[in-house]
Order: structure tokens, then C-alpha cells, then sequence
């Protein structure tokens, strides 16, 4: 990430029915016709992890508490490891495209 603004976000302790606002801002002047670019994201719901039941405690049951809650956040983990490698082949079949172009072109003038 390059500033506060950058990176993957969490939000914890929602309450039901919240209602969120995403807000995308561009500094490219109107006439900067030159610097287009895309914008991507990933919105994930995660149910929290389960607890204990009631009545229910003890080092062993909260050891496996501990356990549960470090197994879901792997989880998450790897769901925002897998949405950055989405990324990154999106933008390299772009890039492949725009060789070949710039390739084909080249051939067509030196033939």
C-alpha cells in the first residue's frame, strides 16, 4: 500500500441492517484523456466465527475457540491472497494484448 487509503480494509462488530457507502475519487483532470484507468474491488461477507455454547468452558474449550477464530481469519487470508492473484492475471492478459498489438504493427512495418 502506498498510503492510508491503499490496501484491504476490515470492518468488525457490524450491526444488522448497516448501510455502507463506497466512495471512488479520481484526480485525472476532464481533458486527461490519457490516464484512463480501471478500478476493481471485492466486497466479502464473513459469518463470525462460532463459539462456544453456553455453559460450555475450560482451557480446552477455549483453546479450540482460539483455534476456530485463527483458522477463519487463514481463511480470509487466503481469500484476499486469491482476489490479488485475480488481479494480477486480469492485468497481465492486458498487458499480453497490448504486446501483441504493438508486435503486429512492428511486423507490418518492416515487411
Amino acid at each position: 500500500p502506498t498510503s492510508a487509503l491503499d490496501g484491504d480494509f476490515e470492518l468488525e462488530n457490524l450491526k444488522g441492517n448497516s448501510r455502507f457507502s463506497i466512495c471512488f475519487q479520481s484526480n485525472v483532470e476532464g481533458t486527461d484523456e490519457d490516464d484512463a484507468f480501471s478500478v476493481g474491488f471485492n466486497i466479502r461477507f464473513h459469518d463470525p466465527p462460532r463459539t462456544l455454547e453456553d455453559g460450555e468452558s475450560g482451557p480446552d474449550g477455549e483453546r479450540a475457540s482460539k483455534l476456530v477464530e485463527k483458522a477463519a481469519k487463514i481463511h480470509q487470508d487466503w481469500d484476499t491472497l486469491q482476489d490479488h492473484f485475480d488481479f494480477l492475471r486480469n492485468r497481465e492478459a492486458m498487458h499480453q494484448e497490448m504486446n501483441d498489438e504493438i508486435l503486429s504493427r512492428l511486423a507490418k512495418w518492416t515487411y
